[in-house]
């Protein structure tokens, strides 16, 4: 028999991400509109290139021609229009610890199938979305250590500043580069848009998020071996 290699395409995060970003921007764009008493608030009045867009970002509806929700043209414009700090903020929010359990559950329900993921947190059952925020709460809510790495790495991650590795999109391919392991800072002048996210996302669970699978693994391991020694 065949095996075939289940690769994952992360759709339950994707859609978690574009939700979160599509309510955020909806929200302020209500405010824009309470702050000019609905007067020349119509779709085409925010954003007169492409009336349709704006509609379909506060909808969290992506279409064939726009698969990633948001497009570069339009950053600027809410940014400006809408008082977001930064770009950052409209992608990512400017509070990663409202959604990382959220992310977190998402991100290991679309890992789930496929054994070269799972492999790295075998001695755990994370199959549904009980067992996996349970286990979030233990190895992360629990243990401030690691909740606050996770937190500082994903932050890293949306400014495209993680210590060692890079996302580079050019000629519609989107890659991983490495970076010199001194690189520590975030960059604020540099974010990750949506373009490739499926492949960002992926990104991030490979290099960074399997490494805490790992380490949690056997962490639990010596602690578990303490006890029957003890």
């Amino acid at each position: 028999m065949i095996k075939v290699k289940v690769t994952p395409k992360f759709d339950r995060s994707c859609k978690l991400i574009y939700s979160l970003a599509s309510r955020r921007i909806k929200k302020k764009y209500e405010q824009w509109t309470d702050n000019r008493n609905h007067i020349k608030t119509t779709h085409e009045d925010f954003y007169p290139a492409n009336r349709s867009l704006i509609g379909n970002i506060l909808e969290c509806n992506r279409t064939k021609d726009n698969p990633y929700l948001i497009t570069p043209k339009i950053v600027s414009v809410l940014v400006q229009e809408l008082n977001f700090h930064d770009e950052t903020e409209i992608f990512w929010g400017d509070d990663v610890g409202i959604y990382l359990e959220d992310l977190f559950t998402c991100l290991i329900l679309d890992m789930k199938n496929s054994q070269e993921y799972t492999k790295n947190w075998s001695d755990f059952q994370l199959s549904n979305e009980t067992q996996i925020k349970n286990f979030y709460h233990k190895f992360f809510v629990e243990k401030t250590k690691n909740l606050e790495k996770l937190t500082d790495d994903f932050i890293d991650f949306t400014y495209n500043s993680y210590h060692d590795f890079k996302i580079v999109e050019s000629n519609g391919v989107c890659e991983v580069v490495e970076q010199d392991e001194q690189i520590n800072k975030k960059n604020k002048s540099e974010f990750l848009t949506f373009t490739y996210l499926p492949e960002k996302l992926k990104t991030f669970a490979e290099e960074i998020l399997l490494d805490f699978m790992r380490n949690i693994c056997f962490e639990n391991l010596l602690e578990e071996n303490a006890k029957i020694e003890y």
